[in-house]
């Protein structure tokens, strides 16, 4: 088991500890740690080594309690001692104390620089400034380090305040046994706290306001409101293609769309084959559209989303990216237009018309209000 030595001994012990070492190394890490300015001038040969966090990027609510961020050195070689120093966002996180029975506030130590005999000469957090710094070396006879490896784990408590809170390296001084400093290079994190999620289905019957027909190049004049819709394509003068149109009024100004998830009920078994979903692009109501006046309502050029299933009693699309779109205001909100895109693709599904609720078209919009 390691044995660990705090910077609450006397310098007397310290000093026996740098004669007990008997490397270099502690001298150097000593001198980065009172703030020498002056350092070797040759590097420890090898390849660059990296610092990171882990995860990068942290994306939690106010609602969570904390968010765990992991130190990490990788590709390193011969390394015995850091000075590894971090900042965050005070108004967003604090550190949680790994060692409550010690005075101050400290973060926990990971297996990378713990294995043998180590001192530790800075272990401290401030709260108050949002800094981290850790100053620790291992000592003889430990060997040193090569590889990858937990250097210390972070636990934030949240503040309960939405924003990003920078995670920025401000040291990343490593040391060989040699007292050369190691090339690194650092790699920066975040955290990301958003609002609690709200998630609404908009169904007809249900919640907010639905609208859906389909056309027919077979009848090109002809409107089907009917209590199916189709999307079918059996030769180039035989095809069929649902419209459906959701209502966001429901949702916040402002609101942020994490998700939002396009459903249908299949009334028969499909073909398998992919069915695109494309945005509409002029206003419409259910007994207006036919083949002639609107099959060309549409942008082609850009597919929103696409589904395809064979024996599944229901298919569901993302299309997050078009329905952020339209609550951002920069596209207005005609709906969706579904195609098959490829001969010999069928299927039928259920509409807002048919009389049970759970059965008609629904759109799951996740979202949070910043």
């Amino acid at each position: 088991m390691a044995h660990r030595v705090h910077p609450r001994q006397t310098n007397i012990a310290w000093a026996r500890a740098v004669r007990a070492s008997a490397i270099a190394g502690v001298i150097l890490i000593a001198l980065l740690a009172f703030g020498a300015t002056t350092l070797p001038t040759q590097a420890a040969p090898g390849a660059t080594a990296v610092a990171r966090l882990s995860p990068a990027v942290i994306t939690v609510t106010t609602a969570a309690a904390s968010a765990k961020v992991d130190i990490v050195i990788e590709d390193v070689s011969n390394l015995y001692g850091v000075d590894v120093r971090l900042t965050f966002d005070p108004k967003r996180l604090a550190v949680q104390d790994a060692n409550p029975g010690q005075a101050g506030v400290q973060i926990e130590l990971g297996s990378l620089l713990t294995s043998g005999t180590e001192y530790v000469l800075f272990n401290v957090v401030d709260n108050v400034a949002g800094t981290i710094k850790l100053v620790i070396t291992q000592l003889n006879p430990t060997p040193a380090v090569t590889g990858n490896g937990v250097l210390a784990r972070v636990t934030f408590k949240l503040k309960g305040r939405s924003g990003v809170s920078p995670l920025h390296f401000t040291r990343t001084d490593l040391a060989s046994r040699d007292a050369l400093l190691i090339p690194v290079t650092a790699r920066d994190g975040a955290i990301v706290i958003q609002p609690p999620l709200t998630c609404k289905t908009i169904q007809r019957g249900a919640l907010g306001q639905v609208a859906d027909s389909y056309i027919w190049s077979l009848m090109p004049r002809g409107n089907f409101n009917t209590a199916r819709l189709y999307t079918a394509r059996f030769h180039p003068f035989d095809e069929t293609r649902s419209l459906i149109r959701f209502g966001l009024d429901i949702l916040p100004k402002g609101a942020v769309v994490q998700s939002a998830t396009l459903g249908l009920e299949l009334g028969g078994q499909g073909s398998g084959q992919p069915v695109n979903i494309y945005r509409i692009t002029h206003a419409w109501s259910e007994r207006q559209p036919t083949w002639s006046n609107f099959a060309a309502q549409h942008d082609g050029a850009v597919a929103w989303g696409s589904f395809a299933t064979g024996k599944k009693a229901s298919v569901t699309a993302d299309v997050t990216g078009l329905v952020s779109v339209w609550l951002k205001g920069n596209l207005p909100n005609y709906g969706l237009m579904l195609k098959s895109t490829s001969n010999h693709a069928a299927y039928e599904y259920f509409s807002s018309e048919i009389g049970k609720v759970g059965s008609r078209p629904w759109l799951k919009v996740c979202y949070f209000v910043p």
